[in-house]
């Protein structure tokens, strides 16, 4: 039975939308996941031909990666080398790490996930939506690794200039704190306030505005 027809099977016993939502997303992701592993072990057989004179194949072994569709576990080959080393051919064209368990698109993903909540947050929305046993501490690598990428990124579409226009989507955001100085012993008020266009899911024109005052002093 096709993946394809699973859906359209358990289309049918399904009795409420929320339930038909359930069934279609399990088989698109189960579908990736099929497609994924397909690729990657279609790409390995491909680069057999591609690889150096002196390359010979050892065995192949079984890699497993979370891709945002979720788990997927394919053969690839294992070579030695002329210089007599040993590496899988498949994994230095993709630039896969060594033992790493999440794909490219995924650690991105989560990178820029966590530029607007917390890592916790991150992980229990990644799970909720792929299932895919992530953890905060999973984040927390991510973003060491892409934070920096994912915020200059972020940054340049959140402050590219537009022609003037009405905008369709403004949203302005505030808050405030307070900063408690001894020398001189006095309490400064902090507000802070963001506008900022959504276009496509991105912000743009974004403009922050700050201003501090001196209260009483204590």
């Amino acid at each position: 039975m096709t993946i394809l027809t699973e859906i359209d099977r358990n289309l049918a016993k399904a009795d409420s939308l929320f339930e038909a939502e359930q069934v279609i997303l399990n088989g698109v992701l189960r579908l990736g996941q099929v497609m994924m592993q397909n690729f990657m072990e279609g790409l390995d057989q491909s680069l057999k031909s591609q690889t150096p004179a002196n390359y010979q194949v050892i065995n192949k072994q079984a890699r497993t990666l979370n891709c945002i569709f979720g788990s997927i576990t394919f053969r690839r080959r294992y070579y030695q080398t002329g210089l007599g080393r040993h590496e899988f051919y498949l994994d230095r064209k993709l630039q896969l790490k060594s033992r790493r368990r999440l794909s490219p698109h995924y650690l991105m993903m989560m990178a820029k996930i966590a530029q607007t909540t917390t890592m916790r947050n991150t992980a229990n929305i990644l799970n909720l939506v792929f299932d895919s046993g992530i953890t905060a501490d999973s984040v927390m690598h991510a973003v060491h690794e892409l934070g920096s990428q994912v915020a200059k990124e972020s940054q340049r579409n959140e402050q590219k200039t537009v022609h003037r226009q009405v905008p369709k989507h403004l949203t302005i955001e505030g808050d405030a704190f307070m900063i408690k100085s001894q020398h001189p012993a006095q309490l400064t008020l902090v507000h802070h306030y963001r506008v900022y266009e959504r276009e496509a899911n991105y912000i743009i024109n974004r403009h922050d505005f700050l201003s501090a005052g001196h209260q009483e002093q204590l």
